[in-house]
């Protein structure tokens, strides 16, 4: 899935790259295709999907507002690569 910024960098490369050959210059053109390889490279790279395990362990299970409780978050990685990963767990 690709960011703003990828998104960005994908739209701004073809008037960059019609730019340059229109007036003649090849260095806009480059940029344009550096742009658009580096947005390809950057979607294959993140075209893998993870396979996690995860397990959650609350400690107490019920609490009052205001006591302590302790949770862990287990994630095994049961996959090959798992790049740029965050893991969010919502309070309730």
């Amino acid at each position: 899935m690709l960011t703003p910024l990828g998104w960005g960098t994908a739209a701004v490369a073809a008037p960059l790259y019609a730019a340059g050959w229109w007036l003649g210059y090849p260095e806009p053109a480059m940029l344009a295709v550096a742009g658009l390889v580096a947005v390809a490279a950057a979607a294959l790279w993140t075209l893998p999907q993870p396979k996690l395990d995860v397990r959650r362990e609350i400690a107490p299970t019920k609490v009052e507002r205001g006591e302590p409780a302790v949770g862990v978050l287990h994630v095994t990685n049961k996959g090959r690569g798992a790049r740029g990963l965050s893991a969010h767990d919502p309070v309730s």
